[in-house]
This record gives structure tokens, sequence and C-alpha cells, in this order.
């Protein structure tokens, strides 16, 4: 275990963190839901599968920070790595190479490409999907497109091995970047252990406090462009009223002003039965899963998808499109339907509704499916990935 659960960095000797790796963890953060989640349960699986194993964090406790609890990972001997500098500037970068080169780890491990670059030691970087470059998810702005290219080419140039959270993201790679499969660990993500079925009184109360109806057709992310959500909308409307029984869709997360194209279809169709309850708090996410009488991913692509497995873990039925990453996601386990088509997505939310059998199979089969997946197999599978970057170190060099 590494000497203290702070490290100041100006003082740390490379002694203390021989063998050690080192995660960023400034994505920790309110800004950064996902990837956020992805990095603070990743640390704590590998700090639980791997106790022997040194561990440091570089952390941004300036940033706001309202849904994990660092002390769980601190407790697991975790070491902090404090700093004051965010990963979207230069000075983040540089904070990065200043850490690695005082503490010598063994590997340093970029959940983003923002992280990543040319270090003094072996890195991996996670490449969770290529939206921002690739189809209807790609950023409005060409420079944006252009510098994200730029950091991916240099993410890939100078990292020793790459995590994508799917086959799909890893075909994306080799066919388009053209990244050899060696180079790729593909490490499937899991829903935390605290998403299960939650008791009827815990659901009511979330329900209460967040104004929904008792039956609620559910969608949990982002607004982006890539969601699909306008059609989710209109493939609502397109549900006879004596078909959804009162039920209302819910449209939660963290909404992004520059895409308000589901709210402005909602109005448009005149539709009061879409509701947008915003952001949703960590611990109402399992009850407002577990509530639903259908959640509904329509994506036109994903890295992964995690929505599914989260919502079959709380019992959920669930829809989602027919796409590379959501087929592998779920399974099997979901009625999938083609996202670009409202008529069909349309019928996949009336089939769930109002077929008590194909829910029932959709219930059994979710947990089934969401069983297979875990922060467990993600922490050994992520093990193997740093033990593959440091072999791979025999046929590519990393800069300094």
């Amino acid at each position: 275990m590494i000497p203290g659960n702070v490290v100041d960095v100006a003082t740390g000797t490379a002694s203390n963190w021989n063998g050690a790796i080192i995660i960023d963890g400034r994505y920790i953060t309110d800004h950064y839901p996902g990837i956020g989640r992805y990095v603070f349960n990743l640390v704590k699986a590998l700090a639980t599968v791997a106790p022997e194993q040194r561990l440091g964090l570089l952390v941004n406790r300036d940033q706001q920070q309202t849904r994990f609890d660092f002390r769980a990972l601190e407790s697991r001997g975790v070491a902090l790595v404090p700093t004051s500098a965010s990963p979207r500037s230069l000075r983040g970068q540089l904070a990065v190479r200043r850490t690695c080169r005082h503490l010598s780890p063994a590997l340093f491990h970029a959940p983003h490409i923002l992280s990543a670059g040319r270090l003094s030691c072996p890195s991996l970087v996670t490449i969770h999907d290529l939206i921002p470059i690739r189809g209807p998810g790609a950023l409005s702005s060409i420079r944006h497109r252009l510098l994200y290219r730029l950091l991916l080419r240099r993410a890939l140039a100078s990292a020793t091995g790459v995590i994508t959270p799917s086959r799909a993201v890893g075909h994306d790679l080799r066919v388009v970047w053209g990244v050899s499969s060696e180079w790729i660990t593909v490490v499937p993500e899991a829903a935390d252990p605290s998403f299960r079925p939650a008791p009827p009184e815990q659901i009511a109360a979330v329900r209460a406090r967040l104004g929904l109806p008792e039956r609620y057709v559910l969608y949990v992310g982002t607004n982006r462009p890539h969601k699909n959500l306008p059609r989710l909308v209109e493939a609502w409307a397109g549900v006879a009223e004596e078909r959804r029984d009162g039920c209302r869709l819910v449209i939660a997360g963290p909404e992004d002003r520059r895409y308000p194209g589901a709210r402005q279809r909602a109005r448009m169709l005149n539709h009061g039965a879409v509701l947008f309850p915003g952001t949703i708090q960590e611990g109402d996410l399992s009850a407002l899963y577990s509530g639903a009488q259908l959640v509904v991913q329509p994506s036109l692509c994903e890295g992964f998808g995690l929505p599914v497995i989260e919502a079959m873990a709380c019992g959920a039925p669930v829809a989602c499109s027919r796409t590379p990453a959501l087929d592998e996601t779920s399974g099997g386990a979901a009625l999938q339907f083609d996202p670009t088509s409202v008529a069909e997505m349309s019928t996949a939310i009336d089939r769930v509704l109002n077929e008590e059998d194909l829910r029932a199979r959709l219930v059994s089969r979710g947990f089934k499916r969401a069983g297979e997946f875990s922060w467990a197999r993600t922490a050994a599978l992520t093990l193997g990935a740093y033990r593959k970057a440091g072999r791979q170190l025999e046929t590519r060099g990393h800069g300094s």
C-alpha cells in the first residue's frame, strides 16, 4: 500500500511508487457524468480485486463533484494525487507530465484522450467511442472536430495500449484509424452494485419527489444529437392514447441547451405527455429505473450503452436501437428497433406496454444479461490490459 492517502508530487519519490499505476481521476466531476462514473467504479474495483497493486488517483478537488465519495477509495488504499489543473487545459497536460516525471509509475492510465500524451512512463488510454467525429453525434464545429482528431491521433501515437468498452469501438479504430488489434483490449463496463430492484416505497418516494406519474416510459442520458430524442418523442406520440393508458414519457438527464430538439418536438406536437425532470441524483437512479414500465435507449450510435445494463439490473424491460454497440451490450435481452424508423420504435414501445408475456421475458432475460457484467470482471480485464501494455514496450517505444 502506498504510504499515506494524499501524495504531494513535489516531495513524492520514485521509490515509493515503484510498480504503481496512476489513473487520471480528474474526470470524477459533475461535468463528466459517464466517464466520471467509469473512473470511480474502475478504481474502486481495482483496489478490491488487486489489493496488492499500488494505485494512485490524480484528482482535482476544486471541481464540482456531488456524486461520489473519495473516502471509499482512500479506505481501500488508493492514494490521491491532488492537482488544481483541469484536463481540458495545457496546464492539465503539463500536470500529468510532471506527475509521471516525479513519481515514475509503472503505467499511467488516461480514461479520456484529453489526458493522453507522450510521457516518461508507459501509458494506456481508454477510448469510449468515436461519436464526436462520426455520424449524428459529431461535433458541430469543424474546428472542434479537427482538434478532436488531432487529440485522438496523439493519443493513439503515444499510448502503449488502448482499451475500448465494446468490440464495435475496437472495430472502428481498426477500420478507420488503422489501429492494430494487438493494441486493443475490449473491456466492457458494468452497472454499479447499487443498481438493483428498488422496494415499492422507495420508488413511490422518488416519483413523488420528481413529480412523476405511477406509470412511465423512461429514457436516461444526455440530449446530444446521437441520442435521437426527437424521434423518441415522435414515436411516443405515435402510440395511441388508449394504448398508453395514462403512461407518460420521461426524458431524464442533464440537458445541453445547444440541443433543444426533443423539447421543441414535444411542443410542436402539443404533447404534454412528455416530462423532462432534468439531472437525476445518483441515489435516485435505481428507483427510477425500477419503477419504469419500459426503459428506452433510442441512440443512433453508442460506445457501450451503460443505461441498458443498469435498467436490466433494476428489473426494467428494455427496448433499444439495433446498432453495433447496443447489439453487443444488450445480448438479445432487449426488444430492438431501427433507430431511424419512428414507426418501428413506436411499435416496440406499444408492444412492451401491452404484452405482459413479452415484458416478463424481457425482465427475465435482462436480469440474466446484467449479471454477466461486473466491475470485478472489468477490473480484472483492465489489469490484463495493463500487463499487455507493459509487454508491448518490447515492440513499440514510448516517448519521454
